[in-house]
C-alpha cells in the first residue's frame, strides 16, 4: 500500500471516528438511520394531508438548501420538535455546526411514507468534503492531508427518518445525539 493510500485511509478512519464521536448516524449528515417514527407513540401521530409526499419533497429541498449554504440554524429548525426539546440550538451547533464536512451536492432519491406512524424514510445522495482546517485541534494535529484534495471528497447514498409533526415534516437526528443530551431521570 502506498503512503498516499495510507494517509487517505487514516484520514477517513478519522472521519469515521469523528462521525461516531459526534453522534452522526451517517458520516456527513445529522440524519437518523433508525426506523422513521420509532421514537413516537402511535397515538401521538397526526393524520397526513393528501399532499404529504409533495410536502416532504419540498421540505427535503429546504433541508438540502440549508446544508449547501451551511446554514445550521435553518437545519436545526427542520429537526423534529420533540428532539429540539431535548437538544437545544447551542448543543446542536456544537455537534453539527462546526463545518467539518462541507456538502457540495444533496438530492432526494426516493421517499417511502408510512401513513400509520406519520413518518417517512428518505433515501438521499450526497457529495461531501472533509474541511481539514475546521477539524478540532486534537484531530487536526495528527491528520496527514492527502496530496490529492479529491481524496477529501466522498459520495454516498443514505437514509433519513422524517416525521409529520406540528403540521409539517421534520427530520430526526441520530438517536445517539439525543441520548447524549437527555438528562437522567431523578428518582
Amino acid at each position: 500500500m502506498s503512503s498516499k493510500n495510507t494517509s487517505s485511509l487514516s484520514g477517513w478512519a478519522l472521519i469515521g471516528f469523528l462521525a461516531v464521536a459526534a453522534g452522526y448516524g451517517i458520516w456527513s449528515f445529522p440524519g437518523n438511520t433508525a426506523q422513521a417514527g420509532e421514537s413516537r407513540a402511535i397515538e401521538e401521530t397526526q393524520p397526513l394531508p393528501e399532499t404529504a409526499e409533495a410536502d416532504l419533497e419540498a421540505r427535503f429541498e429546504q433541508y438540502a438548501a440549508a446544508r449547501l449554504e451551511e446554514d445550521w440554524v435553518a437545519v436545526y429548525d427542520l429537526v423534529d420538535p420533540a428532539q429540539r426539546e431535548v437538544v437545544d440550538l447551542a448543543s446542536f451547533l456544537g455537534v453539527y455546526g462546526q463545518g467539518v464536512l462541507r456538502t457540495h451536492e444533496l438530492s432526494c432519491r426516493s421517499i417511502e411514507i408510512d401513513e400509520d406512524t406519520a413518518s417517512a424514510e428518505v433515501r438521499a445522495y450526497s457529495v461531501s468534503e472533509l474541511v481539514v482546517e475546521r477539524l478540532p485541534d486534537q484531530f487536526r494535529a495528527g491528520f496527514q492531508v492527502p496530496d490529492d484534495p479529491e481524496e477529501l471528497r466522498r459520495s454516498q447514498e443514505f437514509s433519513m427518518a422524517w416525521v409529520w409533526s406540528a403540521g409539517d415534516w421534520h427530520y430526526q437526528m441520530d438517536n445517539e445525539v439525543v441520548r447524549q443530551h437527555t438528562k437522567p431521570e431523578v428518582r
